[in-house]
């Protein structure tokens, strides 16, 4: 009888049931509370019909023991509890939130991070378990070896590709995939929904009051929220300063000069027509929520290629791999294999941010939405492509996959510190600061086509250099 393998991303997945099914059993043992204490003190009613709330609760708990099951039977490998129960519980979660959206208006004063989660998890859990796992619930074997094609021959497949799909498929199995899924996804919409909370709170307030608010309003009030924390990032970018209200916004509109006794004149014109760009000819929150993102990925994005080479050299992998391919082919194999997992999860995350906001706020034209996101999709994987680089040549650089994660982090918190320091101290040595394509890449998003072509051919570079000084000591390096 063989032995079965466990996956490394199975392993995560085990975990993530548990830590959720705790937390459900939590949300299921204090909504019991609420509804006794609601039985009690008759005035405490709930705008929730008592039907939806008994459904809510019932549905929590069953979601909480097909979690924890689930959990069991994905250390198992088990057929029956590990893969049908994480599908019974990925079902009654879709199940409830859509059921819930139907319910009526109550649902959308509710719709929060959280309910996003509740959505892009079970969609996850379904396609880990069926699509990405399913050799591990074959009934024939239990260790996984890939299927011969009877009486077909292979389509020649370029070596580059072949590794990088291999990577690809690799890294999405392993215990590393799984979490970088899961911290895009949480990362991503967390943020979102920190940059909503103000006009959501907004909109609830004056809904519970009675007061009828138009688009306008909801506009206005998302300008007011964007506007101070936009014209921080640009002011930072471009080195130029930036008036936080909005006036200035509709004197652009109108092409005249804007002056405010609160500052000394401001003739800022760049910068000014940036921000009208990105938060009036744009829909503004997709163009802030892009900025953010540019700050607050590049982390993340480094797990998609810290293990790639450091990986196989721990293991000592790397001297069979060579035996089949070229050390070139295996490590820009590898590369591309980061790329495409990043490129995936970007994917995932635009759409469920356009998505919750065509839903959630119908503010902004759904034309225009979909082309801003799809061109945030763009200029994100631009974005990624240095630090994916930067990531891959120090997983080629150093044998622990601990080592090579913390130099990558390391790189990117302590150069930004450094030329902070040493601009104040003299000007010319801030010059460190463009080691790292940090500023560049914010021009991905600028109001020029030039500008932008510029920065498309700057990141570009930057991964060029990183790559091809991560290689010459990679194809040197005694293995």
């Amino acid at each position: 009888m063989s032995e079965t393998i466990r996956p490394g991303g199975v392993t995560a997945l085990s975990i993530i049931n548990f830590i959720f099914g705790g937390i459900q059993a939590f949300g299921v043992l204090f909504a019991l509370m609420a509804l006794g204490c609601a039985a009690v003190f008759q005035g405490g009613l709930s705008a929730q019909p008592l039907g939806v709330r008994l459904f809510s609760i019932g549905m929590d708990g069953l979601i909480c023991i097909a979690l924890i099951i689930s959990g069991v039977g994905l250390l198992k490998v088990n057929r029956i509890t590990g893969r049908w129960f994480g599908t019974l519980y990925a079902v009654c979660a879709i199940v409830k939130t859509v059921a819930l959206a139907f319910s009526g208006e109550a649902f959308f004063a509710s719709f929060t991070i959280f309910t996003i989660i509740s959505l892009v998890y079970p969609v996850l859990v379904l396609i880990f378990i069926h699509v990405v796992f399913r050799d591990l619930w074959a009934r024939t074997h239990s260790v996984f070896m890939p299927k011969k094609r009877d009486g077909r021959e292979n389509k020649p497949v370029k070596p580059v590709l072949l590794v990088s799909i291999h990577s690809f498929r690799q890294t999405v199995r392993s215990f590393i995939g799984v979490l970088l899924c899961m911290a895009i996804m949480i990362v991503g919409l967390f943020t979102a929904q920190l940059v909503l909370l103000p006009v959501e709170m907004f909109i609830n307030q004056a809904e519970s009051s009675g007061m009828e608010i138009s688009e306008q309003e909801i506009v206005e009030e998302m300008e007011r929220v964007i506007l101070p924390i936009l014209s921080r990032i640009l002011g930072t970018v471009g080195d130029e300063e930036l008036p936080d209200t909005p006036e200035f916004l509709d004197l652009r509109a109108l092409n005249i000069g804007y002056v405010n006794d609160s500052f000394k004149e401001l003739e800022n014109p760049k910068a000014e027509q940036w921000a009208y760009f990105l938060l009036r000819e744009q829909p503004g929150f997709l163009s802030l929520l892009f900025l953010l993102f540019f700050l607050i990925i590049p982390p993340v994005i480094v797990f998609s290629g810290f293990n790639q080479i450091a990986g196989d050299a721990r293991n000592k992998g790397l001297r069979y791999l060579l035996m089949r391919t070229k050390r070139s082919t295996l490590f820009l194999g590898k590369y591309l294999g980061s790329i495409m997992i990043t490129a995936v999860l970007l994917l995932i995350l635009v759409a469920s941010v356009v998505l919750y906001m065509h839903f959630k706020l119908s503010i902004y034209d759904p034309g225009r939405l979909l082309n801003w996101g799809l061109w945030g999709l763009g200029a994100f994987i631009i974005f990624s492509l240095p630090f994916i680089s930067l990531s891959v040549t120090f997983s080629a650089l150093v044998d622990s996959p601990i080592g090579a994660l913390g130099s990558s982090l390391g790189v990117m918190a302590l150069f930004p510190i450094f030329a902070f320091f040493l601009k104040d101290a003299w000007e010319p040595l801030g010059v460190i600061q463009y080691v790292l394509p940090f500023k560049l890449g914010f021009s991905l998003v600028h109001y020029q086509w030039w500008m932008v072509c510029t920065a498309v051919a700057g990141m570009i570079g930057y991964s060029a250099v990183y790559l091809f000084l991560g290689y010459l000591y990679f194809k040197k390096r005694d293995l």
